[in-house]
């Protein structure tokens, strides 16, 4: 059986568009989790050293407003309590890149979280600019209820307009 070398332009042509399509898109990945999770939807958080004394400052502030988001968006309650073994508070490194870590303790065998220490980059160029530390306190709470990085419209893409997106969505389901 004989091809014209029309035919064979033609496949070539097909097989190369539809590799081509088909690697130039990229897929969200929404609903990545961690593996670990609160044991309720009630968990405590004391300040840490750096926001203790802090009653108006933008860090501080950016925790308190995230705490609300997370309650509007699936009813975790997350509250103030002085004897609480989670901290939030704020560590200073100069970046524009840098916004905030998460160290989460959980128990190995129940996945549920025992411990948190959260802070939001001071040093950072952007963090005072409108709604940039809520956004990066979502997050950040985001990650210790065990929801992991992804690419879609979510609070936890770190790519994120922090200016723009600010709370969690539909994307954002803690474990």
């Amino acid at each position: 059986m004989k091809i014209s070398n029309m035919k064979v332009s033609i496949l070539i042509y097909l097989a190369l568009s539809t590799i081509l399509v088909f690697s130039s898109f990229q897929t969200a990945d929404a609903y990545v989790r961690e593996g670990w999770k609160f044991y309720s939807k009630n968990m405590t958080y004391k300040w840490g050293n750096r926001l203790d004394d802090c009653s108006s400052c933008t860090i501080k502030t950016g925790w308190i407003n995230s705490t609300s988001a997370w309650k509007n968006s699936n009813g975790m309650n997350l509250y103030y309590h002085k004897n609480s073994v989670n901290i939030l508070n704020s560590w200073s490194e100069k970046s524009s890149t840098y916004y905030g870590r998460m160290t989460t303790t959980y128990n190995k065998t129940t996945k549920i979280v025992t411990k948190l220490k959260g802070e939001i980059n001071a040093g950072n160029t952007n963090i005072t600019k409108r709604n940039v530390a809520k956004s990066t306190a979502v997050h950040e709470w985001g990650h210790a209820m065990g929801i992991g990085h992804n690419s879609g419209n979510s609070i936890m893409n770190s790519n994120r307009n922090r200016t723009k997106v600010h709370n969690p969505t539909t994307d954002d389901k803690p474990c």
